[in-house]
């Protein structure tokens, strides 16, 4: 959480910064009328033997820059494990459990094909927002009452994963992306 708040705060004083200059070149290309007076920090910059003192703050803008980059990426890639999958943290501050995340869609995945007779699941994803769980699982339905279908995929999916994690399953979007044929029928 500190991480976001610190590259988003950084994001507004480089936005602050990047209209102030735009600013002023749009009011120095507007003509001749405008007088921008050089500022004194530009002065002291180009005076001579003032290059030291330039190269450090040169030096201070581009670490701050790679730090900027590497708080940007640590925000953006979810965290891995050390298999490379993502992880979701369970449980307290003093005592917490690491389980993969594709191992829970797998248990949920198993669940489902073994529960729901007919259809075949094609891929499920858990996310954790706020504590909860949020799952997106695609399949080929059996049934065409997708209201029943829902609720027996909701049931599944809050019994073994709300089991395994000790989180409630908040929402189930569930994608339906055809339908198969009932018994006896042909496709």
């Amino acid at each position: 959480m500190f991480t976001r708040a610190l590259v988003f705060v950084l994001s507004l004083l480089g936005f602050a910064l990047c209209g102030a200059l735009i600013v002023r070149e749009a009011a120095l290309a507007g003509g001749g009328k405008i007088a921008w007076g050089v500022p004194g920090w530009w002065r002291e910059t180009v005076r001579a033997g003032a290059w030291e003192r330039a190269g450090v703050a040169g030096g201070v803008v581009l670490a701050l820059v790679v730090l900027c980059l590497v708080l940007a990426v640590r925000v953006a890639v979810p965290r891995r494990d050390g298999a490379g999958g993502r992880v979701l943290e369970l449980g307290e501050r003093d005592a917490r459990v690491r389980v993969s995340v594709e191992i829970l869609e797998r248990m949920v995945t198993i669940a489902l094909a073994s529960q729901l007779g007919g259809g075949r699941v094609r891929r499920v994803r858990v996310t954790r927002r706020d504590g909860r769980l949020v799952t997106r699982t695609r399949l080929t339905a059996a049934s065409t009452d997708l209201a029943a279908l829902h609720g027996r995929v909701l049931a599944i999916v809050r019994r073994d994963l709300g089991g395994a994690t000790g989180l409630e399953v908040e929402r189930l979007v569930l994608e339906v992306d055809r339908f198969a044929p009932a018994e006896g029928e042909r496709s």
